[in-house]
């Protein structure tokens, strides 16, 4: 199929990155941690909820350093805040990277190349959370993925391989692989929603606070 960057080209192509990139927000929930986000793309705002023990926290936070903690919907401050928010950003970053890797492959500190069998090789010097992790990324003859294999921290088993099943088009022109199998483990990404625009006249601004703290 050519270099490295043709393959990358090919699989943006194929799940729609220019169509994802003028969404005005996502959401989507991650299964095997029982995880909710919603980002909106324009803002750069995220929201995360999860679980940790009997506790419910919803973290909003923007990449200039502003976060909103909820614990048990209760509004909270101080060093739980500060540790939900570091905690929050960690699952976001690693969430979406499964719910869709490929508009970041171009991220700062990536570097693309291409494996003697044909697949894209994409490794990250920097950036993220655990530099030094790299993909092998097998694709079909329109370009879109069909699996993956990691050599990445938060695995044990290295060079594993998860499959890039059930193609969901969640809006026109724009492509996500909602399961990825492997013989390890399964990730499943369920309740994904896209917003042609956000809030909009349809949507109440769920980041209000978040954006009067960047005023």
């Amino acid at each position: 199929m050519g270099t490295g960057e043709d393959i990358a080209r090919a699989i943006e192509a194929s799940i729609g990155k220019t169509a994802f990139e003028k969404l005005g927000a996502v959401s989507f929930y991650f299964v095997p941690a029982g995880r909710s986000h919603f980002r909106d793309l324009k803002r750069g705002f995220v929201e995360v909820s999860y679980a940790a023990g009997s506790n419910q926290f919803v973290v909003q936070y923007d990449s200039l350093g502003n976060y909103v903690v909820q614990k048990n919907r209760v509004k909270i401050s101080g060093p739980e805040a500060e540790k939900a928010h570091t905690q929050a950003v960690s699952f976001h970053i690693n969430d979406f990277y499964w719910f869709n890797p490929f508009v970041q492959m171009r991220s700062p500190g990536a570097i693309l190349g291409r494996t003697e069998s044909g697949e894209l090789l994409v490794h990250y010097e920097s950036g993220g959370v655990t530099p030094g992790d790299t993909y092998a990324v097998k694709v079909d003859a329109n370009g879109r993925p069909v699996e993956w294999r990691l050599w990445v921290s938060v695995l044990p088993l290295k060079g594993i391989g998860f499959s890039f099943d059930d193609w969901s088009e969640i809006a026109p022109g724009v492509f996500v692989s909602t399961m990825h199998k492997s013989s390890f483990k399964s990730v499943e990404i369920r309740d994904v929603k896209a917003f042609p625009s956000y809030p909009g006249q349809e949507n109440k601004d769920r980041f209000a606070e978040l954006a009067e703290m960047k005023k």
